[in-house]
């Protein structure tokens, strides 16, 4: 004899309780009132997963740029936090890198703002790729920070020799309208409890604004 059971809350069915040779469920109050219990809380689980789900998606759309995918200045702010605290507990060191994409007017003129728009996701998906622990933000329409715990400049040196052969990679391959092309400049930083990221910024912004000089010289 085999006795199948639905386990289910109201309409919505999870499964079966299948019994073999038994007369336990066979009118037996308790049998009714556990499987009652079990379709409730197995409810209440996929209720607080999709809930987790939710929550987690209206996080991202908080804290990432619609665009490019990678974090915005919500973002930027909640990890530097992280960073902050993490340099002060390890005594590791911090790098900030900020970056300018270079000719950005010049290629919305000529081959549109879809271009544009083309090429800062471009440029987001290879900071992203060699970033590895790194945190990469759009801080503006064309900006980016990467930011990150360090042990020496040498890791930050080898983060751009690295990203400037992905990008020399794309523009070799032929299948883009507009070059990329990107300046920045880094700082490497001691973190104190007084450190402050707008003025780890403005001072990796300086260097960037030298590298992109010279370009122009």
């Amino acid at each position: 004899m085999y006795i199948f059971s639905p386990l289910h809350y109201l309409e919505r069915n999870f499964g079966y309780f299948v019994l073999v040779d038994s007369e336990f469920p066979m009118g037996n109050p308790l049998y009714i009132s556990w499987l009652i219990s079990m379709g409730d809380a197995i409810e209440n689980l996929r209720q607080e997963s999709l809930l987790k789900i939710a929550m987690k998606h209206l996080d991202d759309m908080y804290i990432k740029d619609s665009l490019t995918g990678v974090y915005n200045r919500f973002g930027m702010e909640r990890f530097f936090a992280e960073i902050k605290k993490k340099c002060l507990m390890s005594r590791m060191l911090m790098q900030l890198s900020f970056v300018d994409l270079d000719n950005l007017k010049k290629i919305n003129d000529e081959f549109g703002h879809e271009e544009g728009d083309r090429i800062i996701s471009m440029a987001a998906t290879i900071l992203q790729k060699k970033a590895g622990k790194n945190y990469v933000v759009r801080y503006g329409g064309d900006e980016f920070v990467i930011m990150g715990t360090v042990r020496n400049e040498a890791e930050v040196e080898a983060y751009w020799k690295d990203v400037q052969a992905e990008i020399q990679a794309y523009n070799q391959s032929g299948k883009q309208r507009a070059q990329l092309s990107m300046s920045y400049g880094y700082d490497i930083f001691e973190i104190k409890a007084e450190t402050n990221l707008e003025e780890c910024i403005r001072i990796s912004d300086k260097k960037m604004y030298l590298d992109k000089n010279k370009k122009r010289g």
